[in-house]
């Protein structure tokens, strides 16, 4: 009826309509920005969750963390700078001291694999629950070749390129046994929750290397390091 056309009812029907439209338009981007962002979130979550009896593990997982960001993150950044103070003192130049550099630098690498490859079968044999022990072994020679990164010395009388190859092999042969007895150990420690309790252990190495590449990223940038 013409009537009812003007009526306060229906044109509250009206309003009522069009906002039931307009909440409709809305809804999918709501709902799909959230649905976006749960399974990140869970799965953020999930990683961040310590599982059942994660105190069991927690010298594993501070040790392994320590050892992977210094022996893989830090110690690949700086090896170089270390490398090049091995001849360089001070920032002295010579085209025949950056190829000596250059030497010790791949003669360090292509050692610290197999001194990485040793590791890994001495593991296969030898076990060991001594992992605060190696971290600061491990810890103290990064320290020397930190120092000879930072030109903290004349590391270029003749003993500075064995002493930096000595650190980096080491470093590499720790990594490569400790990593492997760790993860086995976890087994020993609780194995009802071994599976869960070994992959907190691996994310918080990688939320730990993670944080600690941008650290470093940001010194060498920032010129904190000396070239």
């Amino acid at each position: 009826d013409e009537s009812f056309i003007g009526s306060p009812s229906s044109d509250s029907g009206h309003a009522s309509s069009r906002r039931r439209r307009s909440a409709g338009i809305r809804r999918p981007l709501s709902s799909f920005s959230s649905s976006a962002l749960t399974p990140f979130i869970t799965r953020l979550r999930a990683m961040c969750s310590p599982p059942q009896g994660w105190g069991k593990v927690t010298a594993h997982a501070s040790v392994n963390a320590v050892v992977q960001l210094l022996s893989f993150n830090m110690l690949n950044t700086i090896a170089p700078y270390a490398a090049y103070h091995t001849k360089h003192h001070h920032h002295a130049t010579s085209s025949g001291d950056d190829s000596y550099a250059g030497g010790v630098l791949g003669l360090a690498i292509e050692l610290s694999y197999i001194a990485l490859t040793l590791g890994s079968l001495l593991s296969i044999w030898v076990s060991t629950r001594h992992f605060p022990a190696l971290a600061v072994i491990l810890g103290g020679m990064f320290f020397i070749i930190t120092i000879m990164a930072l030109d903290l010395g004349d590391w270029s009388k003749g003993d500075g390129a064995p002493i930096m190859i000595m650190c980096v092999c080491g470093i590499r042969f720790i990594d490569g046994y400790i990593s492997p007895v760790i993860f086995r150990d976890i087994e020993l420690v609780d194995c009802a929750n071994r599976e869960d309790l070994a992959r907190w252990v691996a994310n918080v190495e990688k939320i730990v290397t993670f944080f600690g590449a941008w650290v470093v990223y940001a010194l060498v940038e920032t010129n904190n390091v000396p070239t």
